[in-house]
């Protein structure tokens, strides 16, 4: 078990390192982490790459991250995020619905998906999805995007705050140490 963890953590910490590396501005690929992550809770999985690079060149974000952190709802996680989101979206729109209800709607609907993309196209997949999402109702519809602004928006602003941040003390470190190593050898 030890192993494994060890695993997870080289695995999360070389990421977060190619992160930081990415040579681009921080701005750009903290707006990239951002918009990525706002679009991922938003948008229903299969329309999120469409929606997300056409903003990403409108603010100018980095557009491999902003399709990247899109990913945070994966055909893995959405069995868990999506029940969780519209439950959240019904309190927030004063419609709460019975959590087991949204997460049995949501586990038949994602399961007959993933059986069909298996089968079929990208192209086919994004259009099933989308009518899965138009069928399941009104009532779903609006609690799902209730609760998808309000966790994208968290999201999304915590997600550029934290890359930022680590991106600018990890670019003044290395100035920093650019300089010493200079300083050190102009001294020999």
């Amino acid at each position: 078990m030890a192993r494994k963890s060890f695993e997870w953590r080289r695995f999360f910490r070389y990421r977060y390192l190619k992160l930081l590396r990415i040579n681009d501005n921080p701005r750009s690929i903290a707006l990239g982490v951002g918009l990525g992550l706002f679009i991922g809770f938003l948008v229903p999985i299969g329309l999120q790459t469409i929606v997300a690079l056409p903003l990403a060149f409108l603010f100018k974000a980095n557009k491999v991250l902003s399709v990247g952190f899109t990913w945070i709802t994966n055909h893995v996680s959405v069995f868990f995020i999506y029940p969780i989101q519209c439950y959240v979206g019904g309190l927030i729109i004063f419609r709460p619905f019975e959590f087991a209800k949204l997460n049995a709607t949501f586990s038949e609907a994602l399961t007959s998906i993933m059986k069909m993309a298996k089968k079929s196209g990208f192209f086919e997949a994004t259009y099933k999805t989308v009518v899965m999402f138009w069928d399941l109702g009104s009532d779903i519809l609006i609690t799902f995007f209730a609760g998808g602004l309000l966790f994208g928006i968290v999201s999304g602003i915590v997600g550029y705050c934290l890359s930022y941040g680590a991106i600018i003390r990890y670019k003044e470190g290395r100035r920093q140490r650019m300089r010493q190593k200079l300083i050190s050898k102009r001294e020999e």
